[in-house]
């Protein structure tokens, strides 16, 4: 919520604000801020026919600079696996000289940055405790088997409604794998 003739912020997690130089322009710059996201401007078009504002590009602002402890972060989570407890415990086993608040926040800032690296981040508050998850996923989706051992030497049984037998074309990575694939 922002209320109040000087837009003072109060009592909200994201803002968004659609600003415009002059009130009859169609081009305006929606500013878009928070705890929880990163801070961007993007430069929007106002559709006269459609009635919806259009993005025309985002507006590049300083690259988002990773810092130290969020790749000591990465390397730790991908050596172990998988991660829980609190951000106080996270910071005694990383020996950062960090406020708990504040890694939790900087872990949050470049979720973003964890995702490109495989580490997945979940919450979970009991009654006890604020602990939260980073899990490791070494998979890129991307993984070719090579092997033929494990396929079946007949084929499986045609579907029922079907006839006939048919065949895919045999792929280039097919042939790459193997004769017996065709």
């Amino acid at each position: 919520m922002i209320s109040g003739t000087s837009g003072i912020a109060g009592g909200a997690d994201t803002n968004f604000v659609l600003q415009k130089d002059k009130r009859t322009e169609n081009t305006a710059t929606l500013i878009c801020t928070g705890r929880d996201i990163e801070g961007r401007e993007l430069l929007l078009e106002f559709n006269r026919y459609a009635f919806v504002w259009e993005l025309v590009s985002p507006i590049i602002l300083d690259a988002l600079i990773i810092p130290g402890e969020i790749i000591l972060l990465c390397d730790f989570v991908k050596s172990i696996g998988s991660f829980t407890g609190t951000a106080t415990e996270l910071a005694a086993v990383l020996k950062l000289e960090l406020q708990p608040a504040v890694l939790k926040k900087r872990i949050i800032k470049h979720m973003e940055h964890l995702n490109k690296n495989g580490i997945c981040y979940s919450e979970n508050r009991t009654f006890e405790r604020r602990e939260f998850s980073l899990c490791y996923d070494g998979n890129d989706d991307m993984t070719v088997e090579t092997t033929l051992q494990n396929l079946p030497s007949l084929p499986s049984a045609p579907s029922e409604g079907s006839d006939t037998a048919t065949v895919a074309p045999c792929s280039p990575l097919c042939a790459e794998i193997g004769d017996g694939v065709a």
